[in-house]
């Protein structure tokens, strides 16, 4: 019998002057053969929580992997609290501690998908959602293609590029360093001396424009100085320390507004679709400086973000990453992004934010056959960079077929804004009771789409089917319920679709 291994995981620790509040305990039995979803989606909880943990884990409420007050069941239960609150799990039970509220489990069904789809009616259904194109279209990124200073004549340049390659048009993300150190979002006007020329070419060849945009700034040229004089330089580590940026403190009203003249200027001026919000790491990601950040948008929906948090951006994709770049990082992207659509965050980009270490065609390809199946098909850099006759074409033929899939990936965005329902789901979620709940490297886009990508670089892999018939890339039926071991070799999209 283990003993003293509990799992904790604190939500938002609040200090309350002179009175400590009295604390709500709720202890939750397992049912039998019960699987539960939640807390965390950053890989930091293992899902389902199946194992207690040998050591007490605390996550920071004020970090970048901020944890979740939402608890699914396979059996139809749920906890939600937006309240802190503090869980203890010792593998038959869980411990719930509440200064705020007693927390209860609730009924919603018989299976993970009714629990989650009465959670979300009830507390986090997102009313609204991000542009439907942002999952739609492959989002081309050009940050690790050209670096820092990149211009409009590479921007316009690589869009004919892969219009020339055959691959489809799409959203062209522009990365940050187009602005002048000398001013607040003002174009480098020797990188780009034409910006409406260059968003009216791209528009032109069928492509959607982001712009990224950023609290950071150089520590030198007036943006700085003005900053630093009036105290909007968020914290001394960004004053003095080692870093060449600064982050101008986006909870100062005054910089706010200054800044979003500057925004408000570049979407009047230069036909811009959309914005990519990128505040890194280090930054407070609540609070007064998240919200003047996201005010930032205006009333544009084509907006993506770095950092999502549950239930409070729902207007914006949130990227999320794995938890290391290693081996298992696609495994770890792959878990992320289909823990967090349990969890309340159905709109989530799986990225690599460095992903010029994949050095080899092989990991190449498997980026982005990866990005295929995900929500939004992120294309982080030229895909001619694989050189590999074969796997080229083959990745070709992959992002090519996701496309075609644009309208019934708008319908599951449309489906999404009503119910809150993941557009990449876990297996266990779409076939309940199957046998799925520790299937955790194939995943549903939808209802009608089973991805099985490669994520540990071997030839070949096993694909659990479930009851039904399904139809692969080259016509090849297969009838479920059934266990198939599958080729992958050369770059080749593995994916099934349900013709049940």
């Amino acid at each position: 019998m283990l003993k003293h291994k509990f799992l904790s995981v604190v939500f938002v620790l609040i200090s309350i002057c002179g009175a400590v509040a009295a604390e709500n305990v709720t202890e939750v039995e397992l049912q039998k053969g019960e699987k539960w979803w939640g807390l965390s989606y950053d890989g930091s909880v293992e899902q389902p929580m199946v194992k207690p943990f040998e050591e007490t884990v605390v996550v920071d409420p004020a970090g970048f992997k901020m944890p979740i007050g939402v608890m699914i069941s396979s059996t139809g239960r749920y906890i939600y609290s937006s309240a802190p609150m503090k869980v203890d799990f010792a593998g038959d039970k869980f411990i719930i501690t509440s200064a705020v509220e007693k927390v209860e489990v609730q009924k919603g069904g018989k299976s993970l998908r009714e629990a989650y789809v009465v959670c979300a009616l009830k507390n986090f259904t997102p009313g609204e959602a991000p542009d439907a194109e942002m999952f739609a279209l492959p989002v081309y990124e050009t940050a690790y293609e050209f670096g820092y200073a990149q211009g409009e004549s590479e921007i316009i340049g690589y869009a004919e590029k892969l219009l020339a390659e055959g691959f489809p048009s799409g959203i062209i993300v522009i990365a940050d360093g187009w602005q002048k150190v000398n001013g607040p979002y003002e174009f480098d006007t020797d990188l780009y001396p034409d910006p409406k020329g260059m968003v009216d070419k791209l528009h032109g060849l069928g492509f959607k424009v982001m712009l990224t945009v950023t609290p950071f700034v150089p520590k030198w040229g007036r943006t700085f100085a003005t900053a630093l004089k009036n105290g909007q330089i968020l914290g001394e580590q960004y004053r003095n320390g080692a870093t060449e940026y600064a982050v101008l403190d986006m909870g100062n009203e005054a910089q706010f507004e200054r800044l979003k003249t500057g925004v408000d200027k570049i979407k009047a001026a230069y036909g811009f679709d959309g914005f990519r919000f990128d505040c890194g790491d280090d930054v407070p990601h609540d609070g007064k400086f998240m919200e003047n950040m996201m005010g930032l948008r205006g009333d544009m929906t084509l907006v993506s973000f770095r950092g999502m948090r549950q239930g409070q951006y729902v207007p914006y994709v949130g990227e999320i990453g794995p938890g290391s770049l290693n081996e298992d990082m696609y495994l770890s992207a792959l878990r992320n992004v289909i823990a967090g659509g349990i969890m309340g965050c159905p709109y989530m980009q799986s990225v690599l934010y460095t992903p010029l270490v994949l050095t080899d065609q092989r990991s190449m390809a498997d980026f982005l056959l990866l990005q295929c199946g995900m929500p939004v098909m992120s294309v982080d850099f030229a895909p001619w960079r694989i050189t590999d006759q074969a796997m080229y074409a083959n990745v070709k033929a992959a992002v090519n077929f996701r496309a075609s899939l644009a309208e019934y990936v708008r319908k599951l965005v449309a489906d999404s804004r009503r119910t809150g329902e993941p557009l990449a789901r876990h297996m266990e979620y779409q076939f309940p009771k199957s046998g799925f709940f520790d299937c955790d490297d194939q995943f549903m886009l939808g209802p009608k789409y089973l991805f099985a990508p490669c994520v540990d670089g071997a030839d070949k892999r096993m694909v659990r089917f479930p009851k039904g018939t399904w139809v692969g890339r080259n016509g090849e039926k297969v009838k479920g319920p059934v266990v198939k071991q599958v080729d992958c070799s050369a770059g080749e999209l593995v994916y099934y679709e349900s013709v049940r």
